[in-house]
């Protein structure tokens, strides 16, 4: 099984949730996601330039959780 380098943020003061992902860990992350029953976006582009995002949709626990990777 690969291994992935994820960083989870939590910012409690806007009750967000941040997993940050390697370069094209994330749309390994959203098919592996997708496959247990996980509702999750498509990936888009982030506002920062050079980045990509997708928001999990479902699975969450009420904690908006987004995922963010390099572009």
């Amino acid at each position: 099984m690969r291994e992935y380098n994820i960083k989870i943020m939590p910012i409690a003061t806007q009750g967000l949730s941040v997993i940050k992902l390697f370069r094209g860990a994330l749309a390994l992350a959203q098919q592996r996601l997708e496959n247990v029953g996980v509702q999750i976006s498509e990936i888009r582009p982030g506002r920062k330039p050079g980045t990509v995002v997708a928001t999990v949709k479902s699975h969450h626990l009420g904690i908006a959780t987004i995922l963010l990777g390099p572009a």
